[in-house]
């Protein structure tokens, strides 16, 4: 990235790395650019989506699926499984 080419006494070009000032003078350049481009973007806050008790134990439950190392899962059987253990947990609860 900060490579650049420099021309030996046969003709041809050769690959050197910058010195400090031509490093520093492309930062510079390229994080004063990319700061303006970010301070004129327009941020929206992040929405939240709150954290269920079904989703907690949901995740909880994936997590030990995962865990436990088994190959054949597919992402539907451990989302299905998760959702299934947390709603079992949570019967006791209601």
């Amino acid at each position: 990235m900060f490579e650049t080419l420099k021309n030996i006494g046969t003709g041809s070009l050769a690959l050197t790395k910058p010195t400090s000032k031509t490093r520093s003078k492309y930062l510079t350049k390229s994080l004063e650019e990319e700061a303006k481009k970010f301070a004129q973007q327009k941020h929206k806050p992040a929405t939240v989506k709150e954290l269920t008790p079904r989703l907690y134990l949901a995740g909880q439950a994936m997590g030990g699926f995962l865990a436990a190392g088994r190959q054949t899962w597919r992402m539907q059987e451990i989302k299905k499984a998760s959702y299934d253990w947390a709603d079992y947990m949570l019967e006791d609860d209601t």
